[in-house]
């Protein structure tokens, strides 16, 4: 009987002890998923957008305006994605008073010029205003923003440059939400002014809004995200358009199931959130859970006939 306890005591001890090494085991998986993705984040985007820094837009000059908006319903860390978004579009644009001009307003309730085309004469200086823009959190008055583009914004006193000189007017309009006013007329009256928008929606954006605000073909200046997250994936696009380079993620052979992201020479394939890339990169599959069981067969096969062992002890000498 004695010797039988003894035996029962040491198969619990053996359990614990096996339960805390599984958990182990589990956490180490917890902390190591963790680790791959934050260096995901941090890769990914640099390997999909500062390999392009290298190859500004030459020769061909612009007057570019973002319209941001700047809701409440955008959060603060999404707005911080939204500048990174806007300086990795700068990244490649050959900015100077004789190439591309640069201003930025961004909207709530109201319109805010954060500077216009006129502003500055330095990427560099651009930029850091980009970092010290602060969050409106107000409304989202999506047609009062555009007009005030056409109107003020690409006007020639705050710096864009006469039409007779063809320098092509660029307006990229980034939006999370439905506009609390109407935008099919002021848009289709920005558009009839030279001005050529692109759209780029996030989230649950209704798309007849999106491709009432952006020029035609909507299938080249309509876009449309899931998250902020995802807006990088549109920086390689917009180099393409802008600069002129080889879209590759335009070919219908490429293949990704999720994401194609253009690199230079070439295309990437990348998923969404929750999915990893397959050996194949193009296919998608969604991450294991971090639950899964131990795929230790030695051990469980032990496991389970120390069960049984402690069943029958159970039932001789005690019950």
């Amino acid at each position: 009987m004695k010797a039988a306890l003894i035996s029962l005591v040491l198969l619990l001890l053996f359990q614990t002890i096996l339960s805390q090494a599984r958990e182990k085991q589990h956490q180490r998986r917890r902390d190591d998923a963790a680790l791959q993705s934050n260096l995901l984040e941090m890769i990914i985007p640099f390997y999909c957008t500062v390999f392009f820094i290298e190859s500004p837009c030459k020769g061909k000059p612009l007057d570019f305006v973002f319209i941001i908006d700047s809701s409440r319903s955008v959060r603060p860390h999404d707005y911080e994605k939204v500048k990174t978004f806007i300086i990795n579009i700068l990244k490649f644009l050959d900015v100077g008073p004789d190439t591309t001009r640069v201003g930025l307003i961004q909207y709530g309730s109201v319109v805010q010029s954060e500077f216009s085309l006129k502003t500055y004469k330095r990427k560099a200086d651009i930029e850091k205003a980009v970092q010290n823009m602060i969050h409106l959190a107000t409304g989202t008055m999506t047609g009062l923003a555009i007009q005030y583009t056409m109107n003020i914004a690409f006007s020639e006193s705050e710096g864009a440059r006469p039409l007779d000189m063809n320098i092509p007017r660029i307006a990229m309009i980034v939006t999370d939400g439905r506009p609390q006013d109407t935008v099919e007329e002021v848009s289709g009256q920005a558009r009839d002014s030279g001005i050529k928008i692109f759209a780029i929606g996030v989230g649950r954006v209704d798309m007849s809004t999106l491709r009432a605000i952006g020029s035609e073909p909507h299938e080249e200046h309509v876009f449309l995200v899931a998250n902020f997250s995802q807006i990088e994936t549109l920086t390689s696009v917009f180099q393409s358009k802008l600069c002129g380079a080889e879209d590759f993620c335009a070919l219908e052979l490429h293949g990704c199931q999720h994401l194609c992201v253009n690199v230079p020479g070439s295309y990437v394939c990348r998923c969404y959130d929750g999915y990893q890339l397959n050996n194949d990169k193009r296919t998608c599959s969604k991450k294991p859970s971090l639950e899964d069981q131990c795929k230790c067969e030695n051990v469980i096969d032990f496991q389970n006939q120390a069960n049984e062992q402690m069943r029958k002890l159970t039932q001789r000498h005690i019950l």
